[in-house]
């Protein structure tokens, strides 16, 4: 059992994300006590298709202040009414968590995304941070779906040093939602092929993130960041590498890609 990132809610919420994520594991874990309602039984499946009503007075039934969780709500949309209906009604002495893979499958039947009245969360595959044995090779080659199926291929130097800056980015990405920052990623490129490979943005401020799949970090791969510190397009300038210990190079401070994760999940780089 893994320990998940992501933070729960006080009131009713969507929780989106691919199967093989680990949504149900993860849902069955926070809310122990909940009335769990699995569309994916086709015994329930053809129950609420044919009475959606039902939810209702079983909703009823239960303790106020309970959670009732729905996995794969997209099957049946219509429950979306129902679950409108009793928050109109009851407000937050009933909550609810809504699980399935993504907004696109209700809009397409025309479903009830309650007007707000539920938060929207997504999950995603597993970050390092919630792995206790961690190896990054392994990561990079089969991915972080809870249960990866393991293919043996072997991969060049430059094939893992894409993955590692996309594996990187990755967790950037997931940390950011978890923790509601409200940052914006591009990244930098000339037409002469200077790079940088990750901008995070909030309003004016910018940071610059060079990633390198190496345990050593040449001057060369501060090309890129020296260029935008200089013409003062960012203000802070970031090496990431796979070594394990933290470097400065000039006006670049250069990290442990685990240790910067742990920093990025921990603290507002802006601050």
């Amino acid at each position: 059992m893994y320990k998940r990132l992501i933070e729960t809610s006080k009131k009713s919420f969507f929780l989106f994300g691919p199967r093989g994520t680990g949504k149900s594991t993860c849902l069955k874990s926070l809310f122990k006590n909940a009335l769990y309602i699995d569309l994916l039984k086709s015994r329930n499946f053809l129950k609420y298709q044919q009475h959606p009503s039902i939810l209702q007075e079983e909703v009823k039934s239960q303790k106020l202040d309970s959670w009732i969780i729905i996995n794969e709500i997209q099957k049946i949309p219509e429950l979306l009414d129902e679950v409108h209906s009793l928050i109109f009604k009851f407000g937050q002495q009933y909550k609810f968590v809504l699980s399935g893979p993504s907004t696109r499958k209700i809009n397409r039947n025309s479903g009830n995304l309650l007007a707000g009245r539920a938060l929207n969360k997504k999950m995603f595959p597993l970050s390092i941070l919630e792995i206790e044995d961690f190896s990054l090779e392994p990561i990079l080659r089969f991915g972080q779906l809870p249960l990866s199926v393991n293919v043996e291929e072997a991969m060049g130097k430059i094939e893992l040093g894409q993955l590692f800056e996309t594996f990187f980015i990755n967790e950037l990405r997931l940390i950011k939602s978890y923790k509601n920052y409200g940052y914006k990623f591009s990244y930098w490129r000339t037409s002469s092929g200077t790079e940088v490979d990750l901008l995070i943005e909030r309003g004016k401020r910018v940071i610059g993130i060079e990633i390198k799949y190496s345990q050593n970090w040449k001057e060369s791969y501060n090309k890129g960041l020296t260029t935008l510190k200089k013409s003062h397009a960012i203000e802070k300038a970031y090496g990431i590498f796979i070594g394990d210990i933290p470097r400065k190079q000039a006006s670049i401070s250069i990290f442990p890609y685990q240790l910067f994760l742990k920093k990025f999940s921990e603290k507002d780089l802006f601050s």
